[in-house]
């Protein structure tokens, strides 16, 4: 679940924002942080680096390697090990540090003589998540056309407790390693990316999916995030960046880019059936 939703904004945060260097001269280049907390996972931190030139654009995607990178916790601090096969990643391989619910954490390392830092706060699991269906049956479109019936347009509501008003993002994952089409007459380059889908960070108790948002039959995990309020504004910056291509995405990264957070999450599972 922590590569997806790092894959989701990584791709978000570098659309906007690469550009071939030659013949431009390197001005300055700052830190880029991706780390989502989540408890009971190995704390894990991505460094990499956004490398402005003299016209004003940008470069992307080189990573930090050789940083000493602490992670705080109370009145306790611990260095994360830089991965052997990915330059880059920083993870804490010890047994002595819990990511905790409703705990609060700190990044820190230094980068061109700069301290880098960050905080932020464990949110708790979400509760009372429920579904209105748990089996969806669609009408499977055949290569020549046929259909068999008329297309399902129902919608499928998803409920849990929201009390105080908290963030939260909804992601659907398929789960077969085979993919089965609803529509046998489209070819998909990519199924992966058809397959799943997150929405936007609402601030409600409930969310909507459309039995046509699904587009193949088999077993999906419909995962709830509970996100800090950070994080939704750093998700929602990066998406209308990488629309219009002209906003700066927002971070909670002092000295640095990017984005320090943490979620909590519960899983439900939902089966696409043909009919």
């Amino acid at each position: 679940m922590k590569k997806i939703i790092i894959s989701t904004l990584a791709i978000l945060f570098f659309a906007g924002c690469t550009k071939t260097t030659q013949d431009i001269v390197l001005v300055s280049d700052i830190p880029v942080v991706q780390s989502f907390l989540l408890p009971g996972s190995t704390p894990e931190v991505i460094l990499s680096k956004v490398i402005y030139f003299t016209d004003g654009e940008s470069d992307t995607e080189n990573s930090i390697s050789s940083a000493s990178v602490f992670l705080h916790s109370g009145n306790s601090s611990f260095l994360l090990s830089e991965s052997e096969d990915i330059k880059g990643k920083y993870q804490y391989l010890g047994d002595d540090l819990l990511i905790e619910a409703l705990e609060t954490y700190g990044i820190s390392f230094e980068y061109n003589n700069q301290e880098v830092t960050s905080s932020t706060a464990v949110p708790a699991k979400p509760t009372g998540f429920t579904s209105s269906d748990y089996s969806i049956y669609l009408t499977r479109i055949t290569e020549d056309g046929g259909f068999g019936g008329m297309p399902n347009n129902s919608t499928i509501e998803l409920n849990w407790d929201d009390p105080d008003n908290e963030y939260y993002l909804v992601s659907v994952q398929y789960l077969e390693d085979t993919y089965d089409p609803v529509n046998e007459s489209i070819d998909y380059d990519d199924p992966e990316s058809v397959a799943n889908f997150t929405s936007l960070p609402v601030q409600n108790n409930t969310y909507s999916i459309k039995s046509r948002q699904f587009q193949f039959f088999g077993n999906y995990d419909v995962i709830l995030m509970r996100i800090t309020p950070e994080y939704a504004s750093v998700y929602e910056s990066l998406s209308q960046s990488s629309l219009d291509g002209l906003a700066e995405p927002e971070t909670n990264i002092t000295n640095g880019k990017g984005i320090f957070t943490a979620y909590h999450a519960d899983t439900l599972q939902i089966k696409v059936i043909p009919q």
